[in-house]
């Protein structure tokens, strides 16, 4: 679960986030809409620990609390954690392969290429892993991105603008994607 309580966050003389107070419960889809600039992505940095709040509560519950050390208690949340950028944040130069092994870097298994592969088959990408990632268009590599998600079960998956650039078809086939990810 999910809760903030009075979070506030501003940028210079920008107030972005004014007291903001909602909670959202585990295995739900959750949109945050709004137009540009009111704050979307800052609330989602803010939940994945890339930004923290001037003032308010935030309350995770992924990991059990128990551990004492935060930097611990970071690192075991991270871990629960996966991002879908609106800018896919993939490496433009490396091949497919390599920004797929990067969700795999601590799963032990004897063929990760199989499973790189079975996860390109559920985002209907039927590409060689050796490709580079800038020959791709836009729409393969927010499909990549997709997939690099099946790659890393987590608790939450943060969306930034998944359907931003993409038709109505396409748009939901994305979100229908990002659904079965949700448990």
């Amino acid at each position: 679960m999910i809760t903030f309580h009075q979070v506030s966050k501003s940028f210079g003389t920008k107030k972005v986030l004014d007291q903001l107070s909602f909670e959202i419960k585990q295995g739900t889809l959750t949109a945050i809409t709004g137009p540009s600039g009111c704050g979307k992505s800052t609330l989602l940095n803010i939940i994945g620990g890339l930004e923290k709040p001037d003032s308010g509560e935030v309350n995770i519950e992924v990991v059990e609390q128990p551990f004492k050390n935060s930097t611990t208690r970071l690192l075991l949340y991270r871990n629960q954690l996966s991002y879908l950028f609106q800018n896919y944040a993939l490496i433009d130069h490396e091949s497919v392969e390599y920004n797929l092994a990067i969700a795999l870097r601590f799963v032990k298994h004897p063929n990760k290429r199989a499973l790189m592969k079975e996860a390109l088959t559920k985002v209907h990408l039927d590409i060689d892993l050796k490709t580079l990632i800038y020959t791709l268009s836009g729409g393969e590599q927010q499909r990549v991105a997709i997939a690099r998600l099946f790659l890393k079960p987590s608790s939450i998956i943060l969306a930034d603008e998944p359907t931003g650039n993409l038709d109505h078809d396409n748009g939901l086939e994305v979100m229908n994607m990002l659904k079965s990810l949700a448990h």
